[in-house]
């Protein structure tokens, strides 16, 4: 990482196991620019909503705010009232625009999925078939707006 870092590299800590996550952040606070290495989580979450290893403690989300960094909060396994009650802690730790929309859709992560009681409409059709948010939830890239407006 020390060789990332002296090459300006930028750093996604997401995907790291919890103790290479931690060493990571300290090289990061050790850094001798005088005010760290500023680190990025590109779409993760608070510990406690998922469960994950991978999700991060307040303390890590502490250290990437104040090395300068910031973090795309993640939305697998939520809704649009979960999304907004996780930006919530952690936009408390990190402060404003320090938390962005971090999209996970290339792998097998579950999308978000409609809120219980929503009325966003949607005219999103892929061939013959007809998504339908309040009961596909973000099925697709194209659904990204209604779980917006669902917010």
């Amino acid at each position: 990482m020390d060789i990332l870092m002296r090459s300006g590299m930028l750093i996604d800590i997401d995907h790291m196991s919890e103790r290479a996550t931690d060493e990571t952040l300290a090289l990061g606070r050790d850094f001798p620019s005088g005010w760290g290495y500023p680190l990025i989580s590109g779409h993760n979450g608070p510990r406690g909503t998922g469960g994950e290893e991978r999700h991060l403690r307040a303390d890590q989300m502490e250290a990437i705010r104040d090395r300068g960094g910031m973090l795309g909060l993640g939305w697998s396994h939520s809704d649009a009232a979960r999304f907004r009650e996780n930006f919530g802690r952690v936009r408390e730790i990190l402060g404003d625009g320090r938390v962005a929309f971090g999209t996970d859709m290339n792998g097998a992560e579950h999308q978000p999925g409609p809120r219980a009681g929503t009325r966003v409409a949607t005219t999103w059709r892929t061939g013959l078939r007809v998504w339908d948010y309040s009961v596909d939830g973000v099925a697709n890239y194209g659904m990204i707006p209604e779980f917006v407006q669902d917010l």
